[in-house]
This record gives structure tokens, sequence and C-alpha cells, in this order.
């Protein structure tokens, strides 16, 4: 992915994408992964190299949460 494409990943609108294979896409799954992780006080990260791939990286709390808590806003 490009710099561009990164800055733009999780802004609040699903953008058009394109997979390895040329497949197109909306972003929506994307933006809806981001919404649920953060709903459930988690992190989503991406790292990308052109040449290589892509990696999303989720990580989710194992204990209880407090859902009066407020959420870490990223």
């Amino acid at each position: 992915m490009s710099v561009q494409q990164l800055k733009a990943l999780f802004t609040s609108q699903p953008f058009p994408t394109y997979g390895t294979g040329g497949e197109r896409g909306t972003g929506l799954g994307l933006m809806l992964c981001r919404e649920f992780v953060e709903h459930n006080r988690g992190i989503i990260d991406v790292e990308s190299d052109p040449e290589r791939g892509t990696t999303f990286t989720i990580q989710l709390s194992k204990g209880d949460i407090d859902m009066n808590e407020p959420a870490i806003a990223n």
C-alpha cells in the first residue's frame, strides 16, 4: 500500500480498494473490524511493504470489560 492509502485506511469513510489479485472492494470490512476492535477496547494496527504485502494486527484484552468505562480512542 502507498503512504496515502495507509493514512486513509482508518478514516470514517470506506474507500475503493483492490486486492493482490485485482479484486475490487469498498473498504467496508476494514471499517467494521476497526469499530468492533475499538468497541472492545482493542488495538488494530497495519504495516505494509509494497513489495511483500500488508499485515493487519488486532489485539484484544482477555480481561472483563466495564461497558460504563469509555473506550480508548486511537
